[in-house]
C-alpha cells in the first residue's frame, strides 16, 4: 500500500529536525542568552528560539518557552509577538497530535497577522491551518487554505516555502487519490527544489512522483524514484523520514517479486524505527518482515516477528495495523496446523476491525456535526456583520438626506433603495452559489464514502469470511480418509457438507465481485456492462439483448461507477419483481447527453402513482442520477412491461 503521509506540516519544521548535531550546546547557550537578555523584545525572541530548538528534543519543555513567551508578549501589548507566540504553541499541539487544538490556536495568529498585515506570518499560518485540516480530514478546508499559503509566498517571491507548500498540497491530493493533480505539483515542486539545490525538499518530491509511478502501475520506475530518495536521505542523514522511505523500497520489490530484497529494506526499516523509538513503525515494520517471512514458508521466523509486533501492540496500546497482525498470525497458525489458535486470532481480528469501524464512524459523525455548526456560525456572523454595515450606510445616507432639498433627498433614497436591492440580490446569488458547491460536495463525498464501504465489505468477505469458508473446506476433506466406505450414509452427509461449504464460497465470491465491479475498474463502463450481461445470459433464465453506442472513450471514473451502480440496480429490480423473459438494454452517447433505456417484457406496474410511492432502489438511483444534473423516465403498464430511461448531460 502506499505510505500514508510524510509528516511535515510547514516549511520551518522541516528545518528544525534536520539539524540534530549540536542541538544541546545551542539549547544551553540560548538559554544563557535568555537568562542575561538586555530588554523584553529580546527576551521574546529567544523564547521562540528556544521553542522550536526544544521541538525535537523535549516537547514538554518547548511548551514551557512558548507559553512564557506568549504572558511576555501580552504583557507589553506586542501583536507582532503575541501572534508569534499562538504560532509557536500551534506547533507544539501539532507535535502532539493535538489537531483541534492547533487549529484554534493558529486561528488566533491568522487573525493577528492579517490585522497588522504581516503577510510572510499570514502565509505561515494558512499553511500550518491547513495541516492541521489535513490531520483532521478536512480536505477541502486544507486545500484552499494551502493555496491562500501558496499564493502569498509567490507573491513575496519565496521559493523556499512556495516549493514545501507544494509538497503539502501533494499530502491532500495523495489523499484525496487525485493522482493527475498529485503528479502536476510534484513535479512544480521538484523544479523549484532543484533548481535551489534544496536535497530533502527534492527526496520528498521523489517519494509523491513514486506513489503516483505506483498508481500507474509502473512499480520500476516508482522503485528508481524511491531509491533516489533513500539515497538523498541517507547522504542527509534524514533518520524522521528514512524509515518511510525504506519501506517503501520494500514494497517496491514485494510488487515486483524480488522478496529478499524487499525483506532487506523491511529490515532497514525497523532498525531505523527501532533508534527512533517509535513503537506505531516498529510494530508495523516487524508485522512486514513477519508476512514476509510467512511468504517464504520460514514459519519459525515469520512467528518470531509477527509476535514481537503483537508484544508492542499490547504494550503500547497500537491500534493501528492491529487486525492485519492477527490475521497473519491466524494464517501462519493455520499453515503450521494449530487450528485452535488460528480460530482465534482469527476471531481477535474480526473485533479489532469491528471496533475501529465503530470507533471510525463516531469520530466521522463527530467531526461532521462540528463542522456543520462551524460553517452555520460563520454564516450567520457573516450575514449578521453585512446587515449591520448595511443598516449603518443607510443611516448615513439618511442624515445626509436631511440636510439636502427634497428632490434631491428623494432621488437619493431612490438610488440607495436600489443599490442596496441590488446588494441583497448579489448576496444572496453568490450565497446560493456557495451552498450549491457544498452541496455537491458533500453528495460527491457521500457517493465516493458508499463505493469505498462496498469495496472495503467486498474485500472483507472475499479475504475474511472467504478465507474461512475455505479453510472449513480443507478441514472437513481431511474426513474423507476415515469415513467408512461401505457406510453410504456417512458418504452421503460428507457429500453434502462439502457441497454447501462449495456453494458458500461460490457465493462469498459473487457477492463480493458484484460489489467490487473489478470489470469496471478494468475495462470501463461499457466493459463492465457487457460482462454484467454475458453472466445474466449465460444463467439460461433470463434473455438480454445490448446496444452501445458512441463509448470509444471512458467518462469521468465516478459518473463510470453511479451510471454502473445505477445499471445493477434496475437489472435486479427486473430480475426480482419483473418476472421479464426478455431484456433490451441501449447506452447511447450522444453529442450533448447520455442514454441509457433499459426495457422488459415483464409484468409491469402503474407508472402513474407518485414518486413518494417508490421503493428505496428507486429512489436511490433518482437522488444518484440527479447529483449529476441527469433525469430518469419510468413508463410502464401491468402486463405489459416497463421502461426505464437515464438521461444525463455530458
Amino acid at each position: 500500500m502506499i505510505q500514508l503521509r510524510l509528516f511535515f506540516f510547514s516549511i520551518f519544521l522541516f528545518l528544525i529536525l534536520s539539524h540534530v548535531n549540536g542541538q544541546d550546546s545551542v539549547i544551553r547557550d540560548l538559554e544563557n542568552q535568555v537568562r542575561n537578555a538586555a530588554d523584553d523584545t529580546t527576551r521574546l525572541r529567544l523564547y521562540s528560539e528556544l521553542t522550536w530548538e526544544y521541538l525535537g528534543v523535549s516537547l514538554e519543555k518547548s511548551d514551557e518557552y512558548a507559553q512564557l513567551e506568549l504572558k511576555l508578549a501580552e504583557s507589553i501589548h506586542s501583536d507582532f509577538y503575541i501572534a508569534s507566540a499562538y504560532n509557536d504553541i500551534g506547533i507544539v499541539l501539532i507535535r502532539k497530535n493535538r489537531f483541534r487544538e492547533s487549529l484554534k490556536t493558529n486561528k488566533k495568529a491568522l487573525e493577528i497577522r492579517q490585522r497588522i498585515n504581516d503577510k510572510p506570518g499570514i502565509a505561515s499560518s494558512y499553511s500550518k491551518i491547513g495541516h492541521c485540516y489535513t490531520e483532521m480530514n478536512q480536505l477541502s478546508e486544507a486545500h484552499d487554505a494551502q493555496l491562500k499559503a501558496l499564493a502569498l509566498f509567490r507573491e513575496l517571491n519565496d521559493q523556499v516555502k512556495e516549493a514545501y507548500t507544494l509538497n503539502n498540497l501533494c499530502v491532500i491530493y495523495m489523499n484525496l487519490q487525485q493522482y493527475d493533480k498529485l503528479e502536476t505539483y510534484a513535479n512544480q515542486s521538484y523544479r523549484v527544489l532543484s533548481r535551489l539545490g534544496d536535497k530533502l525538499g527534492i527526496a520528498n518530491s521523489l517519494n509523491y512522483l513514486a506513489t503516483v509511478e505506483e498508481y500507474k502501475g509502473d512499480f520500476n520506475k516508482a522503485l528508481q524514484l524511491e531509491l533516489k530518495s533513500v539515497q538523498i536521505r541517507e547522504e542527509e542523514r534524514d533518520s524522521v523520514n528514512l524509515e518511510g522511505a525504506f519501506n517503501n523500497v520494500g514494497i517496491y520489490y514485494r510488487k515486483l517479486g524480488k522478496t529478499q530484497e524487499g525483506l532487506k529494506y523491511y529490515l532497514k526499516a525497523l532498525q531505523v524505527a527501532q533508534k527512533l523509538e517509535n513503537p506505531i513503525s516498529i510494530a508495523l515494520y516487524l508485522c512486514n518482515i513477519g508476512n514476509v517471512y510467512l511468504d517464504l514458508k520460514s514459519y519459525s521466523k515469520a512467528e518470531e516477528y509477527l509476535l514481537q509486533a503483537q508484544e508492542i501492540t499490547l504494550r503500547d496500546s497500537v491500534s493501528a495495523n492491529r487486525s492485519a497482525l492477527f490475521k497473519s498470525l491466524a494464517d501462519l497458525y493455520l499453515l503450521t496446523n494449530r487450528k485452535e489458535l488460528a480460530l482465534k486470532y482469527y476471531d481477535k481480528s474480526s473485533l479489532v476491525k469491528d471496533s475501529l469501524f465503530s470507533e471510525s464512524m463516531a469520530e466521522k459523525f463527530t467531526e461532521m456535526e462540528t463542522r456543520f455548526e462551524t460553517e452555520r456560525t460563520e454564516q450567520e456572523n457573516a450575514l449578521l456583520l453585512k446587515e449591520n454595515q448595511l443598516a449603518s450606510e443607510a443611516l448615513n445616507r439618511s442624515r445626509l438626506i436631511t440636510i439636502s432639498i427634497l428632490l434631491l433627498a428623494l432621488l437619493i433614497g431612490i438610488l440607495a433603495y436600489l443599490l442596496y436591492n441590488r446588494k441583497q440580490l448579489q448576496n444572496k446569488r453568490k450565497l446560493d452559489a456557495e451552498l450549491l458547491v457544498q452541496h455537491e460536495l458533500r453528495s460527491l463525498a457521500a457517493i465516493d464514502a458508499e463505493e469505498r464501504e462496498r469495496v472495503r465489505i467486498a474485500r472483507e468477505l472475499h479475504d475474511g469470511l472467504g478465507q474461512q469458508l475455505s479453510a472449513a473446506r480443507l478441514t472437513i476433506s481431511g474426513l474423507q480418509g476415515i469415513i467408512q466406505p461401505a457406510d453410504s450414509k456417512q458418504i452421503e452427509l460428507f457429500e453434502n457438507a462439502t457441497s454447501l461449504l462449495d456453494d458458500a464460497v461460490k457465493e462469498v465470491r459473487e457477492v463480493s465481485h458484484s460489489m467490487m465491479a473489478n470489470a469496471l475498474i478494468k475495462n470501463g463502463l461499457t466493459g463492465a456492462i457487457n460482462d454484467f450481461v454475458q453472466k445474466l445470459s449465460s444463467t439460461n433464465t433470463i434473455h438480454a439483448d445490448l446496444e452501445i453506442v458512441g463509448m470509444e472513450e471512458r467518462l469521468n471514473p465516478t459518473l463510470e461507477t453511479v451510471l454502473f451502480r445505477v445499471f445493477q440496480e434496475l437489472i435486479t429490480n427486473i430480475i426480482r419483481h419483473a418476472k421479464a423473459k426478455q431484456i433490451s438494454i441501449q447506452l447511447i452517447r450522444h453529442e450533448q447527453e447520455l442514454v441509457l433505456v433499459i426495457e422488459d417484457d415483464g409484468v409491469g406496474f402503474d407508472s402513474s402513482q407518485s414518486k413518494n410511492s417508490e421503493g428505496v432502489g428507486l429512489k436511490n438511483i433518482r437522488s444518484r442520477v440527479e447529483y449529476f444534473k441527469g433525469q430518469v423516465h419510468i413508463d410502464s403498464t401491468p402486463d405489459k412491461g416497463t421502461t426505464i430511461t437515464v438521461e444525463i448531460p455530458v
